[in-house]
């Protein structure tokens, strides 16, 4: 274990993946050199394809995931929605954010979406994922659901209750005058 964090690369190369415990620490080390290079553990995740068993794999690929979301990478989304195929996956509301973060920068609305309602109800319930759930609803083209999450949004007061309050107020489609785009609220 003190190897596995200390020296990942060493504790890779020393390891074989025969026993439970063995693949475990395989998965700590990669998930420590994700840490400081996501791309270099998304590497050597790709060079031992049998080495972790499919809870294993996908829990690496969700730190490289957090860790790309944080440099701002554009793989991010990638990472996490591969690590979201596996059964049983289990993510924490600061993983799914940083997914949302994620894909909002690709426009991945189902992505979007998908973390947003797979939060923990306190996390899901706060005013900026329930904005920006209604976003991903609206660009996914179920409008109802968009209005729903809204309405909970602008219950609050502040930045992101202020948004859904205008985004309810928007006239329809037929109308000419654009919605902010996602860039603009990014940025904002």
């Amino acid at each position: 274990l003190d190897i596995a964090f200390g020296a990942p690369e060493r504790a890779l190369a020393k390891a074989s993946p025969r026993t439970p415990v063995e693949r475990d620490l395989a998965a700590l080390a990669l998930a420590r050199i994700a840490t400081t290079d996501p791309a270099r553990a998304a590497a050597l995740l790709q060079q031992q394809p049998s080495r972790l068993d499919t809870t294993q794999r996908a829990y690496v690929q969700a730190q490289i995931g957090l860790q790309a979301a944080m440099r701002l990478q554009a793989d991010a989304a990638n990472w996490f929605a591969l690590a979201a195929t596996a059964r049983g996956t289990h993510f924490s509301d600061e993983h799914r954010a940083w997914w949302v973060r994620a894909a909002l920068r690709q426009q991945r609305w189902g992505d979007v979406r998908q973390a947003i309602v797979g939060m923990g109800l306190q996390a899901r319930q706060e005013a900026r994922w329930q904005y920006w759930l209604g976003r991903a609803d609206q660009a996914l083209g179920d409008a109802p659901q968009a209005h729903a999450a809204w309405r909970l949004a602008a219950r609050e007061h502040g930045f992101y209750g202020r948004l859904a309050q205008e985004a309810l107020l928007q006239p329809s489609a037929s109308h000419r005058i654009a919605p902010r785009s996602t860039q603009e609220l990014i940025e904002a």
